[in-house]
């Protein structure tokens, strides 16, 4: 039994075909009667935008006043909720109406308001059709309110978004979620944004595969994916992953694989076993 170790990088991707979060890695030789695959390691920038107009729609919102709407967009990115207060201030100031619309964040609370300072009511309209609409951030549980002049949202806002992603390899994975039953493993993410996010594994969430039987391997479909199914787009950052793959070499571990025995037993028990079986080989050679 044999243990390959496989760095893998976008960084020497072809950018003009593939995206550093969906890309194919064609390996330098084929890998033959492989049995096992573990992610031993993975680094990727924590800086997908949670405030993307594209795939979660959530940078815009309206406002009706004296039965005239008004479109309130705020740039993509990522922000703190003092960033976020000023950003939808900044553009509320712009408005050509004659009454001020504040957006205020309770540090306290946790929750947000919008209201006007001369007491005239107004409507207030979120785009609901994204990923995560800008209601649900702001903590408001409808898309539409109206006949008030202050509007304190029903929950506590998020603005931190996901903390997790998902890394698909082949069809390798065993994860069941929503939209996929062939995710290879679940990554958790304990950084800020605009950090690098690093796992070896050491937590307690399966980043391992036994295969029914040896397999060959010569060329990994890799992508990283959000909690929908959507490829993470982090731009042209690189990432980079380690990958261990065992192999075995002759009929004695083939045999013990064939009767599906290793599936009883964890990796290292797995490993003893190979250990003996190795051992027995060599005396009846």
């Amino acid at each position: 039994m044999d243990n390959t170790i496989l760095h893998i990088s976008s960084k020497y991707i072809n950018k003009k075909t593939y995206k550093t979060t969906d890309f194919t890695y064609n390996l330098p030789y084929e890998i033959r009667d492989a049995i096992y695959i573990r992610l031993s390691s993975i680094e990727i920038p924590n800086v997908s935008y949670y405030f993307n107009s594209i795939v979660n729609k959530n940078t815009t919102f309206q406002i009706k006043y004296k039965n005239k709407t008004h479109n309130i967009t705020i740039e993509d990115g990522n922000y703190s909720s003092s960033q976020l207060s000023c950003a939808i201030n900044n553009e509320l100031r712009e408005l050509e109406i004659d009454t001020s619309i504040n957006f205020e964040i309770n540090p306290i609370s946790g929750k947000s308001s919008f209201y006007s300072e001369n007491d005239e009511s107004f409507e207030l309209i979120f785009i609901t059709n994204g990923y995560e609409p800008l209601n649900k951030i702001l903590g408001f549980h409808n898309s539409l309110y109206k006949n008030s002049n202050l509007y304190e949202s029903d929950d506590i806002m998020n603005i931190t978004g996901s903390s997790l992603f998902f890394v698909k390899i082949n069809d390798y994975g065993k994860i069941t979620t929503n939209f996929s039953n062939d995710l290879f493993a679940k990554i958790i993410t304990y950084t800020d944004k605009y950090t690098v996010t690093f796992n070896d594994g050491s937590n307690l969430i399966s980043k391992d595969r036994f295969f029914d039987q040896p397999i060959n391997i010569n060329k990994l479909q890799i992508q990283i994916l959000d909690e929908y199914g959507n490829v993470m787009d982090i731009g042209m950052i690189d990432i980079s992953l380690t990958l261990e793959i065992c192999t075995v070499r002759n009929s004695y571990i083939k045999t013990f694989m064939s009767s599906n025995q290793f599936r009883n037993h964890s990796y290292e028990d797995f490993v003893k076993s190979m250990d003996k079986i190795k051992f027995k080989s060599m005396l009846n050679a």
